[in-house]
């Protein structure tokens, strides 16, 4: 079964309606890891072996060297989400 990391800046719907669809679902503000610097949820999401749902840029920029899982969704997709 696929496992997903939710980041904070993806709206909180997106964990129901993957959880809802059978998927195993972490969410940073429910993991003790909201605010927590990049490497520490990637970290987390590599133990977890969880993809990483995000649309931070940055965060992005930081994982290029290490891409296990990523998921980058723009605001079109995000937009489609939450719909």
């Amino acid at each position: 079964m696929s496992k997903f990391l939710i980041d904070e800046d993806m709206p909180r719907s997106t964990t129901k309606l993957l959880k809802d669809k059978g998927f195993i679902v972490f969410d940073v503000r429910d993991c003790g890891l909201k605010g927590k610097s990049e490497e520490e949820i990637f970290r987390f999401a590599q133990q977890e072996k969880a993809v990483i749902l995000t649309a931070d840029i940055i965060f992005c920029v930081f994982l290029l060297a290490v891409i296990q899982g990523l998921l980058l969704l723009t605001s079109l997709m995000r937009f489609r989400l939450m719909s």
